[in-house]
């Protein structure tokens, strides 16, 4: 996990066996969007000083309350490049604008930081997951595009890392990617296969919630959409075609081979009607140049993507306005069904109320009529 941490107010580091106690005192019960929703009923009850800490301070029960009874959750996948993988879950809640991070170190225990409202949160989460650089790229994939366009652009990019990589080994200049489309297609297959998140295809695929199933249905029109863009472009010899990187991918090529940092997905959860409901997801993948943000949008049963590339500041822009539209939706709650009360009655006799469920008036004893 991040370590710059230190300085945060509200931070508790507690274990498992804590959570049934603090369970037990919030007197909160948990809702299906809750981490531990299923082991809340056998957690062992302990009596730790961290918890203690934590049960006696004013953020205890709102901690209790956000780690069991959530109506949003974004649950994060870290990892990429070199950098160490890490699942952590982000928690909110009607009627509070305090946001729970909750992370598991390398021990197993629980590291909870509670954040005052959305706004902090985020500007200390781009702090380590963003770019400091102030630059933003003009638009690169127009639009909404095939998630299988951006895949195949993806595995382009590892193809000029690869290349790069072993020009240096020999000595040489920076490589050139040249590959046949079957082959590009095979390799391709190949690097989701073996799921290494050391390169950015893989760590697209594994990193963003809910990917890792989706069908992918790659097709000829998607290679050439990228050379529409100049990101590839195809060339005839001998031997047939050959697919080579154009000015588009050699520029990104060097940006992603050079200053990649890694990446992280994330997806938000919402109950609506009772039922858990994916929002969004989206794929943060900050370079030394800018931060790439991907989001990912079903549309009749494929999925498409919208990428931008933005320094922090209109990164927080936007998932400043990404929130406002998500409580939205997991915040607003169909009101309750009252039963309109029943009108009071009077004895027909000598006029005196009526006690409900009486067959005969308190007062003078006549039958009730129904």
């Amino acid at each position: 996990m991040k370590n710059e941490t230190t300085t945060l107010p509200g931070v508790y580091t507690i274990t498992a066996g804590d959570l049934g106690s603090l369970f037990e005192s919030s007197g909160v019960t948990a809702n299906d969007l809750s981490p531990y929703a299923q082991m809340t009923a056998v957690a062992e009850n302990t009596n730790t000083a961290e918890l203690q800490r934590l049960m006696t301070s004013p953020d205890g029960k709102a901690i209790a309350q956000l780690l069991q009874a959530p109506d949003l959750r974004i649950r994060c996948h870290a990892g990429g490049s070199m950098s160490q993988e890490e699942l952590y879950y982000v928690l909110l809640a009607a009627g509070t604008a305090a946001v729970l991070a909750q992370f598991t170190d390398s021990e197993g225990r629980l590291k909870l930081l509670l954040f005052s409202d959305w706004s902090s949160f985020l500007n200390w989460w781009i702090s380590l997951y963003g770019t400091s650089d102030t630059h933003s790229y003009r638009e690169i994939f127009p639009g909404r595009q095939d998630l299988e366009t951006l895949v195949c652009a993806c595995h382009c990019l590892d193809l000029y890392r690869r290349a790069n990589l072993e020009s240096m080994l020999r000595y040489e200049a920076s490589g050139q990617v040249a590959i046949t489309p079957r082959d590009f297609i095979v390799s391709l297959k190949e690097a989701i296969l073996q799921g290494d998140n050391r390169w950015l295809l893989p760590s697209l695929i594994n990193l963003t919630p809910g990917l890792k199933t989706h069908k992918l249905v790659l097709a000829p029109e998607h290679l050439d959409i990228l050379e529409d863009w100049g990101f590839i472009q195809k060339d005839q010899n001998g031997s047939g075609e050959t697919l080579t990187l154009g000015k588009l991918g050699i520029t990104l090529g060097t940006e992603f081979a050079s200053t990649w940092m890694g990446s992280v997905g994330f997806e938000a959860v919402a109950l609506i009607n009772g039922q858990k409901k994916v929002l969004d997801r989206k794929i943060l993948m900050p370079t030394a140049f800018t931060t790439h943000l991907v989001s990912l949008e079903p549309e009749h049963g494929e999925l498409k993507f919208q990428h931008q590339a933005l320094d922090s500041g209109h990164i927080i822009t936007l998932l400043e306005q990404w929130m406002g539209y998500l409580k939205k939706i997991a915040f607003t709650t169909v009101p309750p069904q009252t039963v309109a009360p029943e009108p009071a009655r009077f004895c027909h006799q000598c006029g005196a109320p009526l006690r409900p469920g009486r067959k005969f008036c308190t007062k003078c004893g006549t039958l009730v009529e129904h």
